[in-house]
């Protein structure tokens, strides 16, 4: 079997390539391509461009997910598998898998998702939709990040913001 491994190398601490790399190790003797998420211009015209006999395994976390659920028509038929490899993995626990347990296949998961239209544009949701405080402690936790070398702390933020 063929896999194309699209990697956040961002996801869990921009240890995002050496995580996807675990799938060898997981999944066994097969043909394995990697490609760096953040690199690809339209990942429509990525899926479409592989050959057919090659399946998808996304690897990253809850926004690695989201993200690419939007840039994808989600009615594909080509085969695509999450590999759970982020920080948080909401997703996974959701649907009872572990993190760094195998790829789970998700085509059933992502079509027919419920959208909302933010600024004119139509966004689709997988697992939640953060407003209110929950919105704002991701938000602040995402900004910490951008701004330190330590990872955001979410429990950290919602006290900020409760003070």
């Amino acid at each position: 079997m063929k896999y194309a491994i699209i990697y956040n190398p961002n996801s869990c601490g921009e240890k995002g390539f050496a995580n996807a790399q675990k799938i060898e190790k997981l999944m066994g003797e097969h043909t394995y391509s990697y490609y760096d998420l953040t690199a690809i211009q339209s990942m429509d015209k990525f899926i479409c461009d592989l050959p057919i006999d090659t399946d998808i395994i996304l690897a990253g976390g809850d926004g690695t997910l989201n993200h690419f659920v939007n840039e994808i028509d989600t009615s594909t038929d080509r085969k695509i598998y999450f590999f759970a490899s982020g920080s948080g993995n909401d997703f996974m626990r959701d649907i009872g898998a572990r993190k760094n347990s195998k790829p789970v296949l998700i085509n059933d998961y992502i079509k027919n998702l419920p959208t909302a239209v933010i600024n004119g544009k139509s966004y689709k949701f997988l697992n939640c939709v953060g407003s209110g405080m929950d919105g704002y402690c991701c938000g602040e936790v995402e900004r910490l990040r951008k701004i330190s070398q330590k990872r955001g702390n979410y429990l950290f933020a919602a006290i900020k913001a409760l003070l």
